[in-house]
């Protein structure tokens, strides 16, 4: 076991998490975390194998109420993430995933290929004359919107609101606990996701 116990909550874990998964490793890549009641595996191949369990669980709501306290459950953010396929037990997670799986498959990604590129050139168009770029933010992160928009035919408004949209789903499916406001845009956020994406 490490000397200082890990801390999910460690707010360096939001910074630089990579020398906190590199300590844990080195001392053993699968732990019992007494303080948490849950294991920590960080080696790459034990961690596959815990994935690939099928008697495994999320415990993502367990986990909220850790961060947020109790009361998180009267959430928006809360019940509508609970929900979500991403937090579902095993069975249910197989099923829904069964049946989207088709849709999300690299044929057809390579079916939307020329219409990304065309997407990718016009962001690097956008910001190569400039001879600088903030990455993340104009390209890494606006990409993938785009080729979502493209895949469900969102159209150009919902688009424009995706990467707020992201910003407050981070912040409800992050690790670090909330303040109220960040509360408050994961719970506009995750409302407003789950409206425009239950109509569709």
């Amino acid at each position: 076991m490490s000397e200082a116990p890990f801390n999910p909550m460690d707010p360096r874990l939001a910074v630089d998490p990579f020398p906190i998964f590199k300590a844990l490793r080195d001392v053993d890549p699968v732990q019992f975390a007494e303080h948490l009641g849950a294991w920590i595996v960080t080696g790459r191949d034990a961690a596959s194998q815990v994935l690939r369990r099928r008697d495994g669980d999320v415990g993502w709501d367990q986990f909220q109420r850790l961060r947020n306290g109790e009361d998180v459950v009267e959430q928006p953010y809360f019940q509508i993430l609970g929900h979500s396929v991403l937090n579902q037990p095993p069975e249910d997670h197989r099923r829904i995933r069964r049946a989207i799986g088709s849709n999300l498959s690299a044929s057809g990604a390579d079916a939307l290929r020329a219409e990304i590129l065309v997407v990718a050139h016009g962001l690097i168009d956008g910001f190569v004359a400039d001879g600088r770029v903030e990455l993340m933010r104009t390209f890494a992160d606006r990409l993938p919107m785009k080729a979502i928009s493209i895949m469900l035919d969102l159209g150009e408004e919902v688009e424009e609101n995706m990467h707020e949209w992201v910003e407050g789903f981070n912040l409800g499916s992050q690790m670090l606990p909330l303040s109220p406001q960040q509360v408050e845009v994961a719970n506009t956020a995750l409302t407003a996701i789950h409206g425009r994406f239950g109509d569709l």
